[in-house]
């Protein structure tokens, strides 16, 4: 995040490219390296806050964060014993997963067994349905995700084809993830004047007025730029207008859409688990 900030740097493109497979090259002509077909994972570790703070509006819009799974985390219990058995657990559980690894082999196109389609059928139309902000815009590749990790998971498994067990199994993980989102950005359009606009005429059943809004900016704010943020927020169908008859002449007043859809498939209890059952 510190590095996409910078001037000129083609870190995020870079790894946009390397999450798509795009062979990557550098552009020295004397000491050219390419990687074709990439395979490149990243881990990282990040407190609440210092996201909230480096995550800005060009890495969501143009795709580089949905590229990752959020997981939030808190730490279970503090450990003053060192002397545990984590170690020998670690092993094992590597060891077991070499195992797998090793037994893999090559057997063309994995497809989805006649079970696990029906599920994925349910649950695709109402994953690429998108909702607004930012909690959307991360969510936006939740399908090409879990097929990534119903793979993964088959082929630990060790199938010929991806079972119905191992589609759930990829559901709950990306159900997690994405409640991990939801904790972390709800309510939040990603846009600290979207989010505060919205969120005043959330809190006012009848509206606000022209005035209202120019004064809710402090007045730190043009006719122009009121004008692309009522936008914003009407295009993505959060708010809206209507005509208000007065003594004088008629006052535009701004609404909250109640009927808005909230993507509550991926936010209620349960999320997809429920809506599959």
């Amino acid at each position: 995040l510190n590095a996409n900030k910078m001037d000129a740097s083609i870190l995020s493109t870079t790894l946009r490219d390397a999450y798509d497979s795009v062979s990557l090259s550098n552009l020295t002509k004397n000491s050219s390296i390419k990687a074709t077909s990439p395979h490149v994972s990243i881990i990282g570790h990040i407190t609440p806050t210092e996201l909230h703070v480096k995550l800005n509006s060009v890495d969501i819009a143009n795709g580089f964060e949905n590229r990752f799974f959020f997981v939030y985390v808190e730490r279970h219990k503090a450990i003053i014993n060192f002397n545990d058995n984590r170690s020998s657990v670690i092993q094992e559980l590597s060891f077991e997963i070499n195992k797998r690894i090793e037994h893999i082999k090559p057997t063309g196109k994995i497809q989805f067994s006649s079970e696990a389609l029906k599920i994925w059928e349910i649950i695709y139309f109402k994953l690429s349905g998108g909702c607004s902000g930012i909690v959307g815009d991360l969510h936006a590749r939740a399908t090409t995700h879990i097929t990534k990790l119903s793979l993964i998971i088959s082929l630990l498994n060790q199938e010929t084809e991806i079972s119905e067990q191992s589609l759930i199994a990829a559901i709950h993980l990306w159900q997690y993830c994405s409640d991990s989102v939801n904790y972390l950005y709800a309510n939040s359009l990603g846009d600290e004047s979207l989010d505060t606009l919205y969120s005043a005429i959330c809190e006012k059943p009848d509206g606000l007025s022209r005035t209202e809004i120019h004064s809710l900016y402090r007045q730190n704010k043009s006719k122009l730029g009121i004008n692309q943020i009522l936008r914003s927020l009407e295009s993505s169908g959060l708010i809206y207008s209507e005509r208000m008859q007065t003594a004088g002449a008629p006052k535009e007043v701004w609404k909250a859409n109640k009927e808005t859809d909230e993507c509550t498939i991926l936010t209620k209890k349960g999320g997809l688990i429920s809506f599959m059952s």
